[in-house]
């Protein structure tokens, strides 16, 4: 996993691969408002911009692994839920992850609770359970490095839309040159701000 001693070398690491950046076909767009680069398989490199979400996307969901986030550039705001009582307020689907994802079930109606903010600057970590919910913001052009720790089932996950509203997806695809160049002229003119 991520050592908070490890932010120096990381740090220094990851502005020599923005300055110097892999090809293209390396680089993907999810639509989270997010550009990746898979430095293992394990390992990913995030670079941030909420404004190139995909238009309605589910933002609230959870993983099917467990994960170590370094903010190296930038803030991340994460907003965790936890299961409430009461009335429904969001739609929860089972879902099939990544390239090719789909819902698998019906929605399900449940009662969702925003649990307290967590603001996390350049040099901090956290950590989350694949079961978590959360949604995350962070300023643009942010830089994050995520660690996953897989679980048995790598592929599924939940994401929860307002009750009522669509599920839309936030699947990932291959980035063009212009958002590679948009994403990365954003974590340089913003980096460690």
């Amino acid at each position: 996993m991520i050592k908070l001693d490890a932010a120096v070398p990381l740090t220094a690491a990851i502005l020599t691969i923005l300055k110097n950046p892999p090809p293209l076909e390396k680089w993907s767009v999810q639509g989270l408002g997010m550009m990746r680069l898979y430095l293992s398989k394990e390992v990913r490199l995030h670079i941030w911009d909420g404004r190139q979400a995909y238009p309605d996307v589910s933002q609230i969901h959870t993983h099917s692994w467990h994960f170590t986030s370094l903010v190296v550039s930038g803030a991340l705001v994460n907003y965790r839920y936890g299961y409430g009582v009461g009335a429904p307020t969001h739609d929860r689907y089972f879902l099939k992850c990544g390239a090719g994802g789909c819902v698998m079930s019906a929605p399900e109606p449940v009662s969702l609770r925003r649990r307290p903010i967590e603001r996390f600057r350049a040099g901090e970590w956290y950590s989350q359970s694949f079961s978590e919910i959360h949604y995350t913001d962070t300023t643009v052009g942010a830089v994050t490095l995520n660690q996953r720790e897989f679980q048995q089932d790598e592929d599924h996950a939940y994401v929860f839309t307002r009750t009522g509203m669509p599920w839309v997806s936030a699947e990932p695809r291959q980035a063009t040159e212009e958002e590679k160049d948009h994403y990365l002229t954003l974590a340089l003119r913003n980096w460690m701000k």
